[in-house]
């Protein structure tokens, strides 16, 4: 009888262990929710009912420090010089091409978010258009509205750590989905996502969210636009997601 408690006791923890996030990660909870937006004039994302699973995502885009670990690991692509306005260890990581984001992330064990995925992580159970709400606030997150962050004494006038726009973050607890960078998705690109069998434009991806110099539509949840797939730009990063057995 003992045995069997303790066995009992021993899966419960094992099963509790599987369901907390992995480090530097954020559960979000899966179901269905109303993708798109018919209020911000975002003419390829039309509202619709899409649904997901739970799954985990990074709480923070991927960073310069993070991808240059993959590199000297033998793990990820070398990159070419970066400006050095967006350089410094703690900024998130640009150009990197999705192939090259999707190898970072499969080192980890994770992979791209798919771009249903993206916008539910950033939108949160109350599907907002934005991660602080429904209205617009130029400060709110770093985009082009946005006066530069200041973190420990420095100035960041482009891109900016994670978490330096406090409000910039989803109801779920994920930062930096509004500004910042634009990430990549694991989606090919369609301007038709709402028909039941679109058109895939297999030579460009989908990135979501805004970025340090975009316009309020781009910095909401819904926002989305085609990228090809080798586009490796001063504006797009990325982050990681990973899925729940």
């Amino acid at each position: 009888m003992k045995r069997a408690v303790v066995i009992a006791l021993m899966l419960l923890l094992a099963l509790s262990a599987c369901q907390r996030p992995p480090e530097k990660m954020v559960r979000i909870a899966g179901g269905e929710f109303l993708a798109g937006s018919s209020k911000l004039g975002i003419r390829d994302n039309p509202e619709r009912n899409v649904a997901v699973t739970d799954f985990f995502i990074d709480r923070n885009e991927v960073t310069n420090a993070d991808y240059e670990a993959c590199v000297q690991a033998g793990a990820c692509r070398k990159r070419g010089a970066i400006p050095p306005t967006l350089s410094a260890p703690e900024l998130p990581a640009v150009r990197v091409g999705r192939a090259a984001a999707a190898a970072y992330c499969g080192w980890r064990g994770k992979r791209l978010p798919t771009e249903n995925e993206w916008e539910r992580a950033a939108r949160g159970p109350d599907n907002r258009l934005y991660p602080w709400g429904d209205a617009f606030d130029g400060d709110a997150s770093n985009g082009g509205h946005a006066a530069p962050c200041e973190q420990n004494g420095r100035l960041y006038r482009f891109t900016a750590p994670g978490g330096c726009f406090a409000h910039d973050v989803s109801a779920f607890g994920v930062y930096d989905m509004a500004g910042n960078v634009a990430e990549w998705t694991a989606d090919f690109y369609t301007s038709s996502p709402d028909l039941s069998s679109p058109q895939i434009d297999r030579t460009q991806g989908v990135i979501k969210g805004g970025y340090f110099y975009a316009e309020p539509a781009q910095l909401s949840g819904a926002w989305r636009e085609p990228a090809p797939l080798t586009a490796a730009g001063d504006r797009t990063g990325f982050r990681c997601a990973k899925s729940i057995d």
